[in-house]
């Protein structure tokens, strides 16, 4: 299956969007500059090539381009390519997807509506901050990012009032 890609402008910078024939596979936030953000667009989607986004894609970009404008949007409707996605992955997502637009849910409550225990999400935390030898949950993000060349806040953003301090060390 090969994968198409479109560098796109937002209020934020440059941003990329990944799809295929069974829809979008991923999103890339501004990295600094469109060059960053290309670059490790292409590092997690290697092979990709850069093409017009068809109409439904299109769609897709309008609605994070909005929601990077401060918009409330609903993306129910962008079809998501979850084929190779582990299946907690793809249970994550399903419950991510029924978020309403401005509201938010805390990594405990989708734990508990995965039917994962609060104890067993702090063990993966705690594996988590070991394996890449932070001190603090907050850093998870950050030294992911560094270790993988991928965001795992992408697409995310602070709930209203409160400050987005995860790419700050303590």
């Amino acid at each position: 299956m090969s994968n198409s890609f479109a560098i796109f402008d937002t209020a934020i910078g440059a941003c990329g969007i990944v799809w295929n024939t069974r829809g979008i596979a991923g999103v890339q936030i501004h990295d600094g500059t469109e060059a960053a953000t290309r670059s490790r667009l292409l590092r997690r989607f290697a092979g990709a090539q850069e093409a017009k986004p068809p109409a439904h894609v299109q769609q897709a970009i309008d609605g994070v381009v909005a929601l990077l404008r401060g918009e409330k949007r609903d993306l129910n409707d962008v079809t998501i390519d979850t084929d190779g996605l582990p299946e907690l992955n793809r249970k994550v997502y399903v419950i991510a997807r029924t978020i309403p637009p401005g509201s938010t849910l805390t990594y405990g409550e989708i734990a508990e509506r995965l039917g994962v225990s609060p104890r067993t999400a702090k063990a993966h935390s705690d594996i988590l901050r070991s394996k890449l030898r932070v001190s603090r949950r907050r850093q998870i993000p950050l030294a992911f990012r560094d270790a993988t060349g991928e965001n795992p806040l992408e697409g995310l953003e602070p709930a209203a009032g409160l400050r987005d301090d995860s790419r700050t060390p303590d």
